[in-house]
């Protein structure tokens, strides 16, 4: 399999997106013969910046999807019935934020222009993404109370400030010791 083209103009953007990646340890280069290879494409984006798409289509046809209950946002409108303050923390990459098993890495192989890649982290673009990290997330707030996970979000309530307070820098202490990222500039 070729690479897909890429614009001339988004070749340096896509060397230097990809270089981010390998820096970051989201992806890495993949000497090894690999069965499975999937095309990418770009998309141009605010500021000279690019998106990365792996059409992953093919594994996905091959995939048996986890099957984990997804939350619901009108079942967790429910949990917040005497809340009166609310916080929301927006994690960083949400699934980029798990690990793959190296088995599971191989089948993720992409091809680019610059040779060939695997991610090592959950790519968005895997069919049953959302629901291992729904798990994910379930497993890191067992034992919180007041703390809610919606996808790529936290949502923590309480009835008052303090209770609020309390349980807020208990999610952010075990975040942090889960190794989670957080987005902050929103």
């Amino acid at each position: 399999m070729l690479p897909r083209r890429v614009p001339i103009p988004l070749k340096d953007a896509l060397q230097k997106k990809l270089d981010e990646m390998i820096t970051e340890e989201i992806i890495e280069t993949v000497d090894e013969a690999s069965e499975w290879r999937a095309p990418m494409v770009i998309m141009p984006k605010k500021k000279g910046n690019i998106q990365l798409c792996v059409d992953l289509s093919e594994l996905n046809k091959n995939t048996q999807r986890e099957t984990y209950p997804m939350a619901s946002v009108d079942y967790t409108i429910t949990e917040f019935n005497n809340a009166k303050i609310f916080s929301i923390i927006d994690t960083n990459s949400v699934f980029w934020q798990v690990m793959l098993h190296p088995e599971s890495s191989a089948l993720t192989t992409f091809i680019t222009p610059f040779g060939r890649l695997k991610f090592k982290r959950l790519p968005f673009w895997i069919s049953s993404a959302p629901e291992v990290f729904q798990k994910r997330i379930r497993e890191c707030l067992k034992g919180l109370n007041g703390v809610v996970g919606l996808m790529d979000e936290f949502v923590v309530y309480g009835e008052t400030e303090k209770e609020h307070d309390e349980r807020l820098f208990q999610l952010l202490q075990r975040l942090q010791d889960s190794g989670w990222t957080l987005n902050a500039e929103k």
